[in-house]
């Protein structure tokens, strides 16, 4: 746990063993299901603290990947092998499990087509992908009408859909989730957030090379392609002192 929110320390392996339930041929209604996937980074953590309902959903979730570099850090004292996953990672490889079982995805988010060019680059990549892709509508914040979750819910078991990944960065998508996971309780399908992954598969944004996602500053790499960003990107210091304080 990090600042009072859950953080899962399974393996990526053991995370993805656990998700591919939902693709079995022989998978029926569950108790077990939906799979809810949040991806807690500083940012969020922070936003966490004075954010009750917000934190309320990211420790319901079932899955909430370590999605930064300073969250590693900080758990590493308790899990020697701590590894970081990103979201945009563990979103293609849960492509790439539905590809290979012939199951359907759908990407909601975002706005001008950009999940449609993210799902295009997807099924490229992974041969065999199947799945819709949907712009968002707007939203503000807790503002989150029925008739949107209706039409999510009338798609997801009309299209028979196993994984559905929403992009309207947090906590707006964590909102969608906790109201579609009490909709459609029991049902076979991962609900993922996946922020602004749908600009970085589409090509709208370069992601950080390799060497800048290794030493933890990739949030600088963003901020050079969206300085408006500046802003947020204080929430890293808070969630530093944040830390510091809490060692006292």
């Amino acid at each position: 746990m990090v600042l009072g929110v859950s953080i899962t320390t399974s393996t990526r392996k053991q995370i993805l063993s656990y998700c591919s339930s939902v693709f079995l041929k022989s998978t029926k209604q569950s108790s077990t299901f939906p799979i809810t996937i949040v991806t807690p980074n500083a940012e969020q953590i922070v936003l966490a603290q004075d954010n009750d309902m917000f934190r309320q959903i990211l420790n319901a979730s079932d899955v909430a990947l370590p999605d930064g570099k300073p969250i590693t850090w900080v758990l590493k004292k308790e899990v020697s092998k701590m590894e970081r996953i990103a979201g945009i990672d563990f979103m293609e490889e849960l492509c790439k499990l539905a590809a290979n079982h012939q199951a359907d995805v759908f990407l909601f988010g975002g706005n001008d087509g950009v999940a449609a060019r993210a799902l295009s680059h997807l099924q490229k990549k992974y041969v065999g992908l199947m799945g819709i892709a949907k712009d968002g509508p707007t939203i503000q914040e807790t503002d989150i009408s029925e008739s949107v979750i209706d039409e999510l819910v009338h798609t997801i078991r009309g299209r028979n859909i196993r994984v559905v990944f929403l992009g309207f960065g947090a906590p707006k998508q964590e909102y969608i989730i906790d109201a579609l996971n009490k909709r459609v309780r029991g049902y076979p399908v991962i609900l993922m957030a996946v922020g602004g992954s749908f600009d970085f598969l589409s090509g709208t944004l370069v992601r950080a090379p390799l060497f800048f996602q290794k030493i933890g500053l990739e949030w600088l790499w963003r901020l050079t392609q969206e300085p408006w960003r500046w802003k947020r990107q204080l929430s890293l210091f808070k969630f530093l002192w944040y830390i510091f304080l809490s060692k006292k």
